[in-house]
């Protein structure tokens, strides 16, 4: 849902998680405008602390991916450590015998300063038993860009530079010729083009009994000389 006003925190953010309004979910995102980072309480899943906070751009949505993910590793319970700690986590498989890429790791998420913390991720989750095995759907607002038609919407082509769709406006999700103007359109155009073929019989039709009349009195006046 979009909210208009002063800047939320995330300690806001988590007295109106509270109010118990939202729909069915795991944990609560705030999407913040131009904000370039994220914030979420670790540990906060299965707790009236399951809320995050994400920068959005607008323009390029899917840089803020990795923060994304990060904050929700902190929810579920991967902290952050000294970079001198040791770590040992279960059923990590990296080879410790063999160098890594600094910058990339292994099962590394990234702004972490350790391996493993994919699978300390994983490991965490098995004992959050709040996180719904199944998938629950009961409506959200449209969102103009997101690629998907959702009610009120005429089209939806996704972000104005991405789109590609010539008959849908891409701010505001509508249609530049409506479908049912097109129906119409088509509709109008099949009753004309049937009135010009029936208009065109008729007069074809006048022309051939003409045709046969001024044959007949031709007929009757080559007959009338002969005789």
């Amino acid at each position: 849902m979009q909210i208009d006003g002063p800047d939320l925190s995330l300690y806001s953010f988590e007295n109106l998680f509270r109010l118990k309004e939202l729909p069915i979910h795991d944990f609560a995102v705030l999407l913040s405008y131009r904000y370039g980072g994220g914030l979420a309480f670790v540990g906060g899943m299965c707790t009236t602390k399951a809320v995050m906070l994400c920068g959005f751009y607008p323009h390029n949505p899917e840089a803020m991916g990795s923060i994304f993910f990060h904050e929700v590793a902190h929810l579920i319970g991967v902290p952050h450590r000294n970079s001198t700690d040791i770590t040992k986590v279960k059923d990590c498989q990296c080879d410790t015998k063999e160098p890594n890429l600094p910058f990339r790791g292994c099962l590394k998420i990234p702004g972490f300063d350790h391996d493993c913390t994919l699978q300390e991720m994983v490991n965490a989750i098995k004992h959050k038993s709040c996180i719904k095995q199944q998938q629950t759907f009961e409506g959200s607002i449209p969102i103009c860009g997101n690629g998907v038609i959702e009610p009120g919407e005429e089209c939806d082509c996704g972000l104005r530079r991405y789109c590609k769709k010539w008959n849908c406006r891409p701010h505001n999700c509508t249609a530049v010729i409506k479908f049912w103007h097109l129906v119409n359109s088509y509709s109008y155009s099949s009753f004309i083009f049937q009135q010009f073929c029936n208009l065109f019989k008729t007069i074809q039709s006048g022309k051939d009994k003409t045709k046969n009349a001024l044959t007949v009195e031709l007929g009757s006046d080559r007959v009338q000389k002969k005789v």
